[in-house]
């Protein structure tokens, strides 16, 4: 990691957006499946309530 401190900032920036990203991107999927889950597990209890 010692090349990581000496490099320069825009290398630092990329280093950081491409650890980043993918993180982000799989948080984001993670979210819109709970979403979807929670949305029809929801859909099935009001046609249980009717």
């Amino acid at each position: 990691m010692e090349w990581l401190v000496q490099a320069p900032a825009v290398v630092q920036m990329a280093v950081v957006l491409l650890t980043l990203v993918p993180v982000l991107i799989a948080l984001a999927w993670v979210l819109m499946w709970a979403v979807d889950k929670v949305a029809a597990h929801r859909r099935k209890m009001d046609h249980h309530a009717q």
